[in-house]
């Protein structure tokens, strides 16, 4: 057969075409299924495993980093691993842009914030014609925000919700808008800007998108409204949430807090005729518990507080160790503190809150509060006593009569509803018991009905007029069931903290010995300062800033010597600001301008009137101390030392005074050597100037001089066991250490015993390297011969001194 020419030369081209075309097919195909089919699948494996493991938060902030278990963390590293490897060795397949876009999702999930921006951006700027660039600049968007880059991330999700300009760009998915526009109000939210957050969560639910997002912006709109406490609206946002399909978990939290809000709202019915829906359906034991802890508070805003607490006891007998029965018994205490002042009672069922289940979110509040109420009782009872003592020194003959102790002394509250008195104080005998705020008409504590019979819905279904009435305890209940409450006012005199203490007391075997009291001035003096932290605890702690406000005048009446005063008058200031009383205010800022000039708090007071305060500062006594430090920096203590002695004595700056009293005891202590000098100067700091910083500083050297024994409370000795030589030594090496001996010297080489030498030791072990002398540590504190014992006293070798005071 004749072969035509053209024929001869077109076979070859078209058989060479097929063969470089086969060779790209073939390399797309290999890295499809060696490299990125795999990643892609672990990737897919890794998101699943993800999504099972509860995400608490995500609900109220869909863009919350993830809290991976290890495993799928380990997984998400494989696939950027198994990703890399598409990149590095099939650049030129088909893959690239899909696996740089799933190594930045894996780094986000394991809030690598930084590296996944990165792979984002190396997506968008490498790759112009992608179509992945849309949904790489959303990713990009969120790891921002993840990252803390809020202002550029709200840049970037506002580019992609713009409507389109008509221009070549890609369209943008209604999903990625939606998601979009879900991250601008989440990030509204979280900057505070609730109406804007509101508005953007509003178009998003109107936008085309999923259901699944819409689901949760609708739950976001719900929550953005719960924060501003329009509880309507929130109730009717939540109650949307169940249009969008969204999960069943989500469906019923929002179901819960649409009931939620509902009570909030002051509709206790509407909110339980919620709860007896959602009760209804097929639920978690869990969300069996926490639909019946808010019917119970749902009864509690209704005003029915005797079912309320018989509707948490039944939680707390069925729903052990639960995360509802830990805020049962939060709840219990939040009312027993805030409605009855019943602190006794709160403390209790704080105490059971934190304990009962440890991962609960109610669980830091609870043990805040219950440590609160532990320093209130703690430091209310130090008060009692010795406001007992003093009134015993100065009235012998009135021993043994009944004691005319206040209630807030006794422990219980300060009795604050005889009315509120307008501020306008000259003097401290202006101070009265009744110049307070009044507070909330203190009620009894609801009886507890037994519930040993009662199911959760026949305590629901009982008739109003069929459960107790705690404002008429002695009706009771038709049953008979129950016994009257106590008094509020016995909770608030402290009885039941008397008996608490007398039981424990009592209980207590072998009682120490009874320690030699203070005299008056140290009494009053100590009082002083019981009142200024009673005073602190109830404005900071407990908020009840009236209850703050009979401490601070108490301490400011009765003790108008105690260096406390500028500070109570300050705290009082804050006090009254609470309950926007400017008048008060500005009085309490003109006492301290005009009588304490030289304080901090005044100088405080300066800077919020937008007063110069450099004067203020300067004064003649500052002057004079900068004098006295010069003199002690240029060698010359003692120069120094009459100068400080002088500002301890006659200046009346008491921001200088202590500070210069405190350095006359330093210079004593490390410059001339003069440990009973030291002593006595620290402790006249502390007797004239309790409240300072310097005083604070003091306090541990003289207590470790009188009393060797507390060195271990103040200087944390980190033991080091002697290690035996070992049988075998390396050649070149020490054989052996010398044990310190008792005070922490080591004895002379001469005296240190030698190990016998082994025969069958080391041929190069040498005996005399035992007997190298120890090396002397330079800049160690010289010891005195003549007192042995200087150790224990202000200066303690080996431990850090406090800094020198200039």
């Amino acid at each position: 057969m004749i072969t035509s020419p053209v024929r001869f030369f077109l076979l070859p081209a078209i058989a060479g075409l097929l063969t470089f075309s086969g060779c790209a097919t073939y390399r797309n195909a290999t890295a499809y299924f060696n490299t990125y089919y795999n990643a892609s699948k672990l990737y897919d494996e890794a998101v699943a495993d993800m999504m099972k493991s509860p995400q608490a938060g995500r609900d109220s902030n869909y863009f919350a980093p993830y809290k991976l278990p290890q495993p799928v963390i380990a997984k998400f590293e494989r696939v950027i691993e198994k990703g890399s490897r598409v990149i590095q060795f099939h650049g030129e397949s088909g893959y690239v842009e899909d696996a740089i876009l799933m190594i930045g999702r894996s780094y986000l999930f394991q809030n690598e914030t930084e590296s996944a921006a990165a792979k984002f951006r190396e997506l968008l700027d490498n790759f112009p014609e992608s179509d992945q660039r849309v949904v790489a600049r959303l990713w990009l968007a969120r790891a921002l925000y993840q990252g803390g880059n809020e202002d550029e991330a709200v840049a970037v999700a506002k580019e992609l919700s713009a409507p389109a300009d008509g221009s070549d760009a890609p369209e943008v998915p209604g999903d990625v808008i939606l998601e979009a526009v879900m991250l601008e109000a989440q990030i509204y939210s979280d900057r505070g800007d609730f109406a804007q957050a509101a508005e953007a969560l509003g178009r998003s639910v109107a936008m085309d998108g999923e259901d699944r997002l819409k689901a949760i912006a609708q739950y976001q709109l719900g929550a953005v409204y719960e924060e501003t406490g329009d509880y309507v609206r929130a109730a009717e946002a939540f109650g949307l949430v169940g249009e969008y399909n969204p999960t069943p978990s989500m469906n019923f939290n929002a179901r819960l807090r649409r009931g939620v809000m509902l009570s909030l709202a002051g509709s206790p019915d509407g909110a339980l005729e919620t709860f007896d829906e959602v009760i209804a359906w097929r639920l978690e034991p869990y969300q069996f518990a926490l639909v019946d802890l808010e019917i119970a508070n749902a009864y509690w805003e209704k005003g029915d507080s005797a079912a309320a607490f018989t509707l948490f006891e039944i939680i707390d007998s069925t729903y052990k160790n639960t995360d509802a029965s830990a805020r049962s018994y939060f709840k219990r205490g939040e009312i027993l503190e805030k409605q009855y002042r019943d602190l006794p009672g709160a403390r209790k069922f704080f105490e059971k809150a934190k304990s009962e289940f440890p991962a609960s979110a109610i669980t830091p509040r609870a043990v805040a509060r219950f440590a609160s109420l532990e320093r209130y009782f703690k430091t209310a009872d130090g008060l009692s006593k010795d406001d007992s003592t003093l009134r015993n020194h100065l009235n012998p003959d009135t021993l043994g009569s009944p004691a005319d102790t206040s209630a807030h002394v006794a422990g219980g509250l300060p009795d604050t509803s005889t009315g509120a008195v307008r501020f306008n104080w000259t003097g401290p005998e202006d101070f009265a018991a009744d110049s307070v705020i009044p507070e909330t008409v203190n009620r009894a504590p609801p009886t507890m009905t037994a519930s040993d019979n009662l199911s959760m819905r026949s305590i629901r279904s009982r008739p109003r007029h069929l459960v107790q009435d705690p404002d008429y305890p002695d009706e009771g209940s038709p049953d008979g069931e129950g016994a009257s409450p106590e008094p509020a006012d016995a909770a608030l005199a402290g009885n039941a903290v008397a008996k608490e203490g007398n039981q424990s007391a009592a209980a207590k075997p072998g009682k120490p010995a009874a320690q030699t009291p203070l005299p008056p001035d140290g009494l009053r003096m100590r009082i002083a300062e019981g009142h200024y932290e009673l005073g602190g605890i109830f404005l900071l702690d407990l908020d009840l800033p009236d209850s703050a406000l009979v401490h601070y005048e108490t301490l400011v009446g009765k003790y108008p010597e105690s260096p406390l005063v500028p500070k109570a008058l300050y705290a009082m200031s804050e006090a009254y600001r609470i309950f926007d009383d400017s008048v008060a205010v500005d009085s309490l800022y003109d006492k301290l301008l005009t009588r304490y000039p030289e304080t901090e708090y005044a100088d405080q007071v300066r800077k919020l009137r937008g007063l110069d305060t450099a004067a203020a500062v300067e004064s003649s006594e500052s002057i004079r101390y900068k004098k006295a430090e010069a003199a002690l920096n240029g060698g010359d203590p003692t120069l120094a030392l009459a100068e400080f002695k002088s500002l301890a004595g006659d200046s009346r700056d008491t921001l200088v005074s202590p500070k210069a009293c405190y350095a006359v005891g330093w210079i004593y202590e490390n410059s001339l050597i003069d440990l009973d000098s030291a002593d006595a100067w620290y402790r006249k700091l502390i007797k004239d100037y309790p409240a300072s910083v310097y005083a604070d500083n003091a306090e541990p050297k003289v207590a470790v001089r009188g009393d060797t024994a507390m060195l271990e409370d103040y200087v944390k000795v980190k033991r080091i066991e002697a290690v035996p030589k070992p049988h075998k030594i390396n050649p070149g090496q020490p054989s052996s250490r010398a044990t310190p001996g008792k005070d922490g010297a080591l004895p002379p080489a001469s005296e240190i015993a030698k190990p016998p030498i082994d025969p069958d030791a080391d041929e190069y072990y040498n005996p005399a390297e035992d007997e190298e002398e120890e090396e002397v540590d330079p800049d160690a504190e010289p010891t005195d011969p003549d007192d042995p014992g200087r150790s224990a006293g202000l200066m303690i070798p080996g431990t850090s001194t406090i800094a020198r005071p200039v």
